[in-house]
């Protein structure tokens, strides 16, 4: 598996809405962390909420990190509004295409369920897994 950065704080306005200092200690903070309890060095970043400018993309780059964004998410991170196993997997399924990046929460108990028979699907339509480098 590949560890990336997605923040410490996760500000609601995405990295644009702080400093570059508080950018940069976002980065920081985290890679300390990982480093440190894991032994581990990220090097992708996540913006959070996707929002991103010139600029923090060039404060993650300065920082080693390469951004990476998704092509398909949905309302998933909610766990009081989970949408129904067989919905969420029509949607993500509908969605295939070569290249994908799929942005699944981990809270999510729909994409708990789901992820199995996604996966299966997704290798029947002919799409293969791959790490992201």
């Amino acid at each position: 598996h590949i560890v990336g950065a997605h923040s410490v704080t996760h500000p609601s306005g995405g990295m644009p809405s702080l400093t570059v200092d508080e950018q940069i200690a976002e980065y920081e903070e985290l890679e300390k962390y990982v480093l440190e309890n894991y032994g581990y060095k990220m090097y992708l970043f996540r913006p959070p909420t996707g929002a991103f400018s010139e600029q923090s993309l060039a404060v993650a780059q300065s920082c080693g990190y390469r951004s990476i964004m998704w092509s398909f998410a949905y309302y998933d991170y909610n766990v009081d509004e989970q949408m129904p196993v067989a919905e969420a997997l029509d949607n993500a399924v509908g969605k295939l295409h070569n290249g994908a990046i799929y942005l699944l929460h981990a809270v999510s108990k729909t994409n708990t369920d789901m992820l199995g028979e996604f996966i299966d699907k997704t290798i029947a339509a002919g799409y293969t897994f791959k790490e992201y480098k």
